[in-house]
């Protein structure tokens, strides 16, 4: 993935998108790269869409959380900054992805804060909360918040789901 042609407007934001040290940094770790989905989207390499059918990938996301939790809550614990941080970028980015999925979008980090009130699921008080999570990524009570943030969306989207029946 060519990290110069990623700079979509509604993709760009510095804290994901500014130079390329993220990527690379976020490269040495396992797992997808957050918005792999619609940075090939957008560059017409890709077609599988998860924001129109995003089922599967928010119980994958979910279930997912719930591993690196305890992964997370370790790096904190042992005060290791860099891993933490880093780790703290993509699980932000996937918290992204799952806020815009389970609305129906692909992920828009770039212009969340403009079309965040026009989600109709989205947590309480969640632009203030996000905000936070992207000024101290680095700081365990930003993972904290994150997870709260995360169970209060996955009962959102259970009662969603449960909706649809």
């Amino acid at each position: 993935m060519d990290d110069k042609r990623i700079l979509f407007n509604d993709l760009q934001n510095s804290f994901f998108f500014e130079g390329s040290d993220w990527l690379d940094i976020l490269k040495r770790r396992e797992g997808r790269l957050p918005f792999l989905f619609e940075v090939m989207h957008l560059q017409g390499d890709y077609t599988e869409r998860p924001w129109d059918d995003p089922e599967a990938y928010l119980n994958a996301y979910f279930m997912e959380w719930k591993i690196c939790k305890p992964q997370l809550a370790k790096l904190f614990a042992e005060r290791n900054k860099c891993y933490a941080t880093t780790e703290m970028t993509a699980q932000i980015g996937y918290f992204f992805e799952a806020l815009f999925w389970m609305n129906g979008l692909p992920a828009c980090p770039g212009i969340w804060d403009e079309i965040f009130n026009t989600l109709s699921i989205k947590p309480l008080n969640g632009k203030e909360r996000i905000q936070y999570l992207l000024n101290q990524p680095d700081l365990f009570v930003s993972f904290i918040q994150l997870g709260e943030l995360i169970e209060e969306m996955h009962k959102k989207w259970k009662v969603k789901s449960v909706e649809r029946l």
